[in-house]
């Protein structure tokens, strides 16, 4: 991760982005994830999170709490809970 970075800064290595929607919130990072914040947003864009959860799944992931990530994996590959 570190190496991608420094490529990408300087021009070397070429810059990915896994989804085209993750461009405008990695851009800054060439397309490396290094702030919490990126990854509060990037639940919202692709899992239509709200703030509250987004800062949840932030938190689970920072304290490496492995039922709070179980959780949250099964919304990011199942969507959203319906509201019907």
């Amino acid at each position: 991760m570190v190496e991608e970075f420094i490529a990408g800064k300087h021009g070397k290595g070429k810059i990915k982005y896994f989804l085209p929607r993750l461009e405008p919130i990695l851009k800054e990072t060439y397309g490396v994830i290094l702030y919490q914040e990126q990854v509060m947003k990037i639940a919202q864009v692709l899992a239509n999170y709200s703030l509250a959860e987004a800062d949840e799944l932030r938190k689970g992931h920072r304290e490496e709490k492995q039922d709070v990530m179980d959780k949250h994996q099964a919304r990011f590959v199942e969507g959203p809970p319906s509201t019907e």
